[in-house]
C-alpha cells in the first residue's frame, strides 16, 4: 500500500502538471472549483486506468466513484482545509492510498498502482472446540455461525467473528463420515454415514438439527446403507443421494435416492455406473447434475436417470473404492473446473486443473500451478476467484513445503477470467482432506480440522480465518440495509448502500457445506441483474431453477473485486 501526505495548492492547469506530480503524459486535470479534489490513476508504465475505482473518505463522510475515460476524477464538495483519505483501486493491481488536503481551487493528486502484489493474511482462531480428524463436518449457518462436529454426538458452534466455541445438544446416535446440508427451512440435515465411531458399516440413519431451538429430530431413514455418501440439492429442492459404503463395508454401492423435504420420505431412482463413495458433485446451470468420481456421470432431472460423461483428459485418476483427488467448483461462467490431480500412471505427475465445458460436454486442461496436488480444499470466494489451500504433493522430487504425511500448507489461487495462478500466504497448519473450509458473510475464509495424520484425530486443534487480498484493497462497499432476505427466483430484492458507491457487480453465492474436502451444499456463484439509482440498487433472483437452487444464500456487492460484508438471503419454490 502507497501512503504520503499531500498539501498542495495547486492553481491552474500548469501548476496542477507541475506541482502535484501530474507529468506530462497526464491529461489536464478535470474543472473543480473546490474546495475539493482533482487527481489521475495510471498502472504503472503511465497508461490511464479507466473506470478505476476511487475512494475518498474521512471520519464523517465516505464517496466512492470511478475514473473518466482518461483516468481523471474530481470532487468539488468537500470540507475545505480537511484532510481526506483517497484511494484507488483496479482489478488486478494493487491498492494505492494517499492523505490529501482539500483546498480551493481543488488539490491534485496522482495514484499509481502496479501489478496486485498483496497476498493475504492467517489468523490463528485458536481451539475450534473440538480437534477435528476423520470423520468431521462443517456447515456455515444462517446466522454466520460454523457447525462443526465428528458423528453428531459432539457437535460445536464456532463464533468466527467472537472466536468462541460452544457445545450444542448431541444427537441421539453416532453418524461419522456422513453428507450434510443446510435444508431451505434452516434445519442442517445429516444423511447417512457409520453407526460407530469411526469404520463400520453403513446406515440409514438421518437426522435434522434446529440451531434456533438446539434440538435434534430423527427423521425416516434412507432406503440404502450409505457409509460416505455423496449428496447434493436438486432444483426442485428434493436432496440426492449417491453410492457410499453399504452393509457389507468395503464394498460400495451403486444405487441412488432422493428426498422430498415436504414429507422427509425417500424415493430410489437410477443406479451409477459403478459403486463409489464421497464424489465431487454440483448441479450445472441446465439443471443436470454431474459427479466426476469414477467415471464422470450426468443425473437427468427429466428422468432421474444417469448417463456417461465425457471423461478427464487425464482419466488415469484415482480409483473406485477410495476418495476422490479433485474437487468441482461451477464458474461464474457456467464451467465447471476440477481441481487436484493424483496420477495412477508412473512417472506422470500431470496438470492440478481441468476444466469442463457443459456446452460442448468436455474437459481441457488449464493453466498448471507447481507442486501437482491431490486432496486439496477449494472455496469460490465473493470475488470469483478460487482458493485452494494445502493437500498432497504428488511429486516427491518437489521441493516445496510438506508435513510428514506429505502434506503442504501452500496457498493459491486461481482466476478463472485469466485461467491464471498466484501464490498467496501460506496456511499455518498444513492440513489434509479432512479440512473444512467455509466462505464467511464477512469475506474472510474459515478453515478448522484436517491436521496430522490423515484420518486420525489430533491430540489439539486450531482454527484459522483467511483475510483475501481484497480486504486490502481501500473501504469495502458498504450495505445499509436489504429490504428482502427471502425471495423466489424472479423476484427482485433491493440494497441500500450506506454511502456513495458505484457498484460493478450483484452476486449471490451458496453457503459452503463441507465433509472430507467435499462440498455437499449449494455450489453457486451467480452474477444479478442490477440497477442503480443513487445509494439504491434492484436486483433480481435469477429465473432459472439451474441458477437458484432453493437453499441459503451470501449477497454480496461488488466494487470490481473488492467485496460488501454479505447479507444472508434464502432462495424457496
Amino acid at each position: 500500500m502507497g501512503k504520503g501526505l499531500v498539501l498542495l495548492r495547486c492553481v491552474g492547469v500548469a501548476a496542477s502538471l507541475m506541482a502535484c506530480g501530474g507529468g506530462d503524459d497526464a491529461p489536464p486535470p478535470l474543472a473543480c472549483p473546490g474546495p475539493g479534489l482533482t487527481g489521475f490513476v495510471s498502472d504503472d508504465a503511465g497508461n490511464a486506468l479507466a473506470n478505476a475505482r476511487v475512494t475518498i473518505a474521512e471520519s464523517t463522510r465516505y464517496i466512492g466513484m470511478r475514473t473518466d475515460a482518461e483516468g481523471r476524477f474530481a470532487v468539488s464538495d468537500l470540507t475545505g482545509g480537511t484532510t481526506y483519505t483517497v484511494g484507488a483501486s483496479s482489478r488486478d493491481r494493487a491498492y494505492v492510498e494517499r492523505q490529501v488536503v482539500a483546498t480551493e481551487p481543488c488539490t491534485n493528486t496522482e495514484l499509481t498502482l502496479p501489478a496486485e502484489t498483496e497476498r493475504g493474511s492467517w489468523e490463528n482462531l485458536g481451539d475450534p472446540g473440538e480437534p477435528f480428524g476423520g470423520t468431521n463436518s462443517a456447515v456455515l449457518l444462517p446466522d454466520g455461525r460454523v457447525m462443526m462436529c465428528h458423528d453428531t454426538v459432539d457437535p460445536v458452534l464456532f463464533d468466527p467473528v467472537a472466536k468462541t466455541a460452544e457445545p450444542a445438544l448431541a444427537s441421539p446416535g453416532i453418524q461419522g463420515c456422513h453428507a450434510v446440508v443446510v435444508m431451505p427451512n434452516g434445519r442442517v440435515i445429516y444423511v447417512g454415514g457409520a453407526n460407530v465411531p469411526v469404520y463400520g458399516p453403513g446406515t440409514q440413519r438421518v437426522k435434522t438439527y434446529d440451531p434456533v431451538a438446539d434440538d435434534w429430530r430423527v427423521e425416516p431413514n434412507m432406503m440404502g446403507y450409505r457409509w460416505y455418501p455423496t449428496m447434493t440439492t436438486l432444483t426442485d429442492g428434493r436432496l440426492l443421494v449417491i453410492g457410499g459404503g453399504n452393509q457389507n463395508n468395503p464394498q460400495r454401492s451403486k444405487t441412488s435416492e432422493v428426498m422430498d423435504p415436504a414429507t422427509m420420505m425417500w424415493t430410489p431412482v437410477g443406479d451409477v455406473a459403478l459403486g463409489n463413495e464421497v464424489s465431487p458433485i454440483l448441479v450445472l446451470r441446465s439443471g443436470d447434475v454431474l459427479m466426476t468420481h469414477r467415471p464422470p456421470q450426468l443425473f437427468s432431472m427429466t428422468t432421474l436417470t444417469w448417463r456417461s460423461a465425457m471423461d478427464f483428459v487425464q482419466a488415469n485418476r484415482m480409483p473406485n473404492g477410495d476418495h476422490a483427488d479433485h474437487e468441482l467448483q461451477l464458474l461464474p461462467d457456467g464451467r465447471v473446473a476440477a481441481i487436484g490431480y493424483k496420477s495412477f500412471t508412473p512417472g506422470q505427475i500431470g496438470n492440478i486443473l481441468e476444466i469442463y465445458d457443459p456446452a460442448t460436454g468436455a474437459w481441457a486442461l488449464g493453466a498448471e500451478s507447481k507442486p501437482v496436488r491431490s486432496r486439496a480444499s477449494t472455496v469460490m470466494m465473493p470475488d470469483g476467484r478460487i482458493l485452494v489451500i494445502g493437500g498432497f504433493v504428488e511429486d516427491t522430487a518437489d521441493p516445496s513445503p510438506r508435513n510428514a504425511y506429505g502434506q503442504t500448507n501452500l496457498v493459491d489461487v486461481w482466476d478463472p477470467r485469466r485461467d491464471a495462478w498466484r501464490r498467496l500466504t501460506s496456511i499455518e497448519v498444513a492440513r489434509e482432506y479432512h479440512a473444512m473450509p467455509v466462505v464467511l458473510p464477512d469475506g474472510r475464509i474459515f478453515v478448522a480440522g484436517g491436521e496430522g495424520q490423515p484420518g486420525n484425530e489430533p491430540a489439539s486443534s486450531v482454527a484459522e480465518v483467511f483475510s483475501p487480498p481484497y480486504l486490502s484493497k481501500g473501504p469495502r462497499p458498504p450495505i445499509g440495509a436489504i429490504t428482502e432476505t427471502e425471495l423466489r427466483r424472479g423476484a427482485t430484492l433491493s440494497i441500500d448502500l450506506a454511502g456513495d458507491e458505484q457498484i460493478t457487480e450483484v452476486i449471490m453465492m451458496g453457503t459452503n457445506a463441507t465433509t472430507h474436502f467435499m462440498e455437499s451444499g449449494n455450489a453457486r456463484y451467480e452474477s444479478l441483474t442490477f440497477q442503480q439509482t443513487g445509494a439504491r440498487i434492484t436486483a433480481t433472483v435469477p429465473s432459472e431453477p439451474g441458477r437458484a437452487i432453493p437453499g441459503w444464500y451470501l449477497v454480496f456487492v461488488l466494487a470490481d473485486d473488492i467485496p460488501s460484508v454479505a447479507r444472508v438471503m434464502r432462495v424457496t419454490l
